[in-house]
C-alpha cells in the first residue's frame, strides 16, 4: 500500500481520488437520465451534460485506466441519450438546412462519445 512508483496514479491515495471522481460523474449521469425518465425532460442543459460526463470518462479511461462501469450500462446511457437527443426536435430546425447538417453532426458526436466509453469501459 501507500506509493509504489514514480507516476501520478501510483498511489493509493490517488486511485482512490480517481476512484471518487468517476463515481460522482457516473451519479451525474445516472440522477440526470432519472430524472428524464420520470419528467420528459433533461433539467437545464442536461444531455450536454451527460455527453460531457461520457467524454471524461471516455478521455480518463483511454488515458489512465479502465472504467468500472458494466458495458451493457453505457450501451444504455448511449441509447437513452440519442432517443432524448432524436425527440428533442422543433419545426424551425428541420427546416435549416444548416441544422439539419448540424444535427447530424451531434447525433454523431453523440454516438461516438459512447462508443469511446464503451470501449474503455
Amino acid at each position: 500500500m501507500g506509493t509504489w512508483g514514480p507516476e501520478v496514479f501510483d498511489s493509493d491515495d490517488a486511485g482512490e481520488f480517481y476512484d471518487e471522481m468517476v463515481e460522482k460523474l457516473v451519479y451525474q449521469i445516472v440522477y440526470l437520465l432519472a430524472d428524464e425518465a420520470l419528467t420528459g425532460t433533461l433539467p437545464g442543459n442536461g444531455d450536454g451534460l451527460v455527453v460531457a460526463a461520457a467524454d471524461i470518462l471516455a478521455v480518463w479511461g483511454e488515458r489512465l485506466f479502465y472504467i468500472h462501469i458494466e458495458p451493457e450500462v453505457a450501451k444504455h446511457w448511449r441509447t437513452l441519450s440519442l432517443q432524448y437527443f432524436d425527440r428533442d426536435v422543433t419545426t424551425a430546425e428541420v427546416q435549416s438546412p444548416e441544422n439539419v447538417q448540424l444535427r447530424a453532426e451531434r447525433r454523431a458526436m453523440i454516438e461516438s462519445t459512447f462508443d469511446r466509453l464503451i470501449a474503455v469501459c
